[in-house]
């Protein structure tokens, strides 16, 4: 291993945050984030992130922390369960006194997720070369990611792809390399405060980051140096920290059974092998017809094509032809026993064996039990036990692919920083080339993903009358019923959330089934019977139900009437 100086390998990311900057406002534009603003977010992933902060915000602090009781009352989730960014939540909840009315993050969750997006590539690049210019274009690469892209306009959750970015640093390098780069930052506290973070984002993303940092960690308790007690301690570290914060952030307020779908999603939402190297729809060809200017979309027999939307780019699949025609020179030459030029050794064997084993891993888990190539299924193998269990509490399998897209574009780069290294002209023009394929290949995509951004949108709600405003703040809940209809789930939480009224309908990503269940029928026999619950509004569709109450309760003790096409009944009564 060769002593790596920090001007060297120009430990200065700038340029990368400012690639990561550049193509965020190119791309969504900088109305998003402004923190009031928040039209643009109130439709399918986005609005179960925002209405989750809304509740969470307005609440007073539970224990633990990231409860929320009154988003889908009575058994109520967490910032956990409505992918609300904990991390972030949190925070601004700490500063709610000093935030305007309404507020909104994701837009600045975004923009981070860029920036350092670009700053982690720009790391990346620099195992690979010593040229800035050229670990710009590839830092370019990184944050065109089609999954990043793909992910951004749907599910702000999961676009932290620069946690598996800086996962890849750490396990790339190991100890010695890392802290000889990084003199004043600790390898194992690095992880730690990585794992920690990452779960207090997404826990896909955390699963992500702990397969990698479980085989980096094999490699070095492995060496006769590691092989002591508080080894095993310190390696144990991340975990105990990971527990408390998923304590924290309200990981455990779901049972085991809330934690899990049917096992079978597991490959309902699996990769397709042709995934990485063609867009792929599964039932109307308009639906990936967007994503490659080239290549026509194909079509796939599962339903799991926006979970396992894993296409690379022509750009990048160029560079992984060019490397596998390198690496294929080399083992010529060497069998010749000519002379080859040698890439910097900026990594050690070791850990990147160990890091490309976690990302097979992970790459496995995302094709599931049934391994699909076009409209074949090629193999499939039934689950034990404990991978049935697995498999029932992540479901979207697809997304597991994304440490070994990040990876094979890391090894794919490799090769033409050897170019560079040699003929620096012939490499920039090689990137270039690639990169200018890469953008025309996704010009589509990233037309299609920033066109929403384009026009300022509006927010529509049937909720209008003076009457809401002026009633509301005299309940405690509201319930829609039936409570599986969450039509106007969104329209109702932004109505209810400021003034402190639970509603319990609302979009969870896991929740306690039995306690769902007998909620349901419960509010369905209290308004069979009248005998409505004090403190609560009662809104449903029925009219005939409507007339059935009027003629049991006294109209001078209840309210009873259609407001804005809904029916509304509770008790007249004042807040306590």
């Amino acid at each position: 291993m060769v002593s790596l100086k920090r001007d060297a390998v120009g430990n200065s990311a700038f340029f990368g945050a400012l690639v990561g900057l550049t193509f965020f406002v190119c791309v969504f534009g900088v109305r998003i984030l402004d923190p009031t603003y928040i039209a643009w977010q109130l439709h399918d992933d986005p609005a179960h992130l925002y209405l989750g902060w809304e509740y969470f915000r307005y609440e007073n602090w539970h224990f633990p922390l990231g409860l929320i009781a009154g988003y889908g009352t009575p058994d109520g989730t967490s910032i956990f369960y409505t992918d609300s960014i904990p991390i972030l939540a949190l925070i601004f909840k700490c500063l709610r006194w000093a935030l305007p009315e309404p507020f909104q993050y994701t837009g600045l969750w975004m923009l981070l997720c860029y920036v350092l997006q670009g700053i982690f590539g720009w790391l990346l690049s620099a195992l690979n070369t010593q040229s800035k210019y050229c670990r710009l274009l590839m830092t370019c690469f990184f944050v065109l990611s089609p999954s990043l892209l793909d992910r951004t306009s749907r599910h702000p959750g999961l676009i932290a792809h620069w946690l598996i970015l800086a996962a890849l640093y750490l396990g790339l390098q190991g100890l010695k390399a890392f802290e000889s780069r990084h003199p004043k930052w600790s390898w194992q506290w690095s992880w730690v405060l990585l794992v920690v973070t990452s779960g207090l984002v997404h826990l896909y993303t955390c699963f992500m980051v702990v397969v990698i940092y479980l085989s980096t960690m094999f490699v070095f308790i492995n060496r006769e140096r590691w092989r002591r007690l508080s080894t095993y301690r310190s390696a144990s570290l991340p975990f105990l920290f990971l527990l408390a914060a998923l304590y924290l952030e309200g990981g455990f307020v779901v049972g085991p059974r809330g934690w899990a779908y049917a096992s079978w999603q597991f490959s309902l939402f699996s990769m397709n092998l042709l995934a990485p190297l063609v867009p792929i729809h599964h039932d109307k060809p308009e639906d990936a017809a967007y994503v490659s200017y080239f290549l026509t979309s194909q079509k796939v027999p599962n339903a799991g094509y926006h979970e396992a939307f894993n296409y690379l780019g022509l750009g990048a699949l160029s560079l992984v032809l060019v490397a596998l025609i390198a690496v294929s020179y080399r083992a010529i030459r060497r069998c010749l026993k000519a002379p080859t030029l040698q890439l910097q050794p900026t990594v050690a064997l070791g850990p990147v064996l160990a890091t490309f084993m976690a990302c097979a891993f992970l790459a496995f888990l995302s094709l599931s039990n049934e391994i699909r190539l076009g409209l074949n299924t090629i193999a499939t193998y039934r689950f034990f036990q404990a991978a049935d269990q697995f498999a029932a509490i992540f479901r979207s399998a697809g997304r597991f692919f994304w440490p070994m897209g990040y990876l094979l574009l890391w090894l794919a780069l490799r090769p033409v920083g050897l170019i560079v290294q040699r003929r620096l002209i012939v490499g920039v023009a090689l990137l270039q080339a690639a990169l200018t394929l890469q953008l025309v290949d996704l010009s589509q995509l990233i037309k299609h993903i920033a066109t929403p951004y384009k026009t300022v949108a509006q927010f529509d709600t049937p909720f209008k009358s003076k009457f809401w405003s002026s009633t509301l703040p005299r309940y405690h809940d509201i319930f829609y019923h039936p409570p599986g209809d969450e039509t106007f789930y969104v329209q109702l939480g932004v109505l209810a959330a400021p003034h402190r009224v639970g509603i319990n309908i609302g979009s969870k990503s896991r929740s306690n089934p039995d306690g769902d269940h007998g909620e349901s029928g419960r509010i369905e026999r209290e308004l069979q019977s009248g005998q409505l619950r004090p403190g609560t509004l009662y809104i449903f569709k029925d009219h005939s139900l409507l007339d059935k109450l009027k003629q049991r309760l006294p109209s001078d003790r209840y309210i009873l009437s259609v407001v804005d096409d809904f029916c509304v009944a509770a008790l007249s009564t004042v807040r306590i």
